[in-house]
């Protein structure tokens, strides 16, 4: 998994040869040449997150979350009651992260808890967060979909489906989008978790849609091996694309195309 920040790529990788588990920073304007590796005790399937350009926080399944300086020295640590597959979010003033003793977690940038709050299920996708508002969604493995104020932890809504959520929801205007083990993508309203529409594919879906805002069309993996671009206002099919085996990952979209890889074992790439 890589994130990019400041002309680095932070890259977390669990090397079963050295019996070590690294995050990389890679210097992106010099052939990927390698700046800093950072030990970490635990398996690492979270994501680096960057909060405020000054440090990298994830989750790692030793049930610790780690927050490192771009030094690459450990600054604080703080222990959870389980393993910790789901990757960071940030406002650049707080950090929200779920693990799997079913709590989604608060903290400051200095590691202080600011509040967690207990969750129906294993929380293992990323917290997304609305601009403009204060609102946070989190899927959780039981199948349920909350929206929670961010600023207290407390619940606003949530919305049963009842198959694990694995999905982390983008946002659109005034809804949310996510896949879920259904094989179903979803468009809730935001404000009240009401259901706008949904689509079914033939697979579970545990990729992260990714949206256009320009031609509002949302893009999505699914384990049935297809890449699906759907309108957003309608759920109708728009576009559909065979790859050769599942896809787990979640596309991304930069000037205008659209990566995504499947365990065929290629990356694929569309142009606008």
């Amino acid at each position: 998994m890589i994130s990019c920040t400041f002309n680095s790529w932070i890259l977390n990788e669990d090397s079963k040869s050295l019996e070590k588990n690294l995050i990389y920073a890679l210097d992106i304007n010099k052939e990927g040449k390698k700046k800093l590796d950072i030990q970490i005790p635990g398996d690492i399937f979270s994501s680096p997150c960057i909060c405020d350009k000054r440090i990298i926080v994830v989750g790692s399944l030793d049930s610790t979350i780690y927050a490192i300086d771009l030094r690459g020295n450990i600054i604080w640590t703080f222990n959870t009651g389980d393993s910790i597959w789901s990757s960071p979010a940030t406002n650049n003033k707080e950090i929200f992260i779920g693990s799997d003793d079913f709590y989604l977690y608060s903290f400051d940038l200095d590691g202080n808890l600011n509040w967690r709050t207990t969750l129906e299920g294993k929380i293992r996708s990323t917290p997304s967060l609305m601009k403009g508002a204060n609102s946070l969604f989190i899927g959780t493995h039981k199948g349920i979909m909350y929206c929670l104020d961010k600023s207290n932890g407390s619940i606003n809504w949530k919305h049963e489906i009842g198959k694990p959520i694995l999905s982390s929801a983008a946002i659109s205007k005034d809804h949310i989008f996510f896949g879920c083990s259904d094989k179903r993508v979803y468009s809730l309203n935001a404000t009240d978790g009401s259901i706008n529409w949904t689509y079914e594919t033939e697979g579970k879906i545990w990729s992260s849609p990714v949206i256009t805002q320009n031609d509002g069309i949302l893009y999505v993996g699914s384990l049935d091996s297809h890449i699906y671009g759907l309108e957003i206002e309608t759920g109708s099919l728009k576009w559909k694309f065979p790859t050769m085996n599942a896809i787990e990952s979640s596309p991304c979209i930069v000037k205008d195309m659209l990566f995504i890889s499947s365990k065929d074992g290629l990356l694929y790439c569309f142009s606008s």
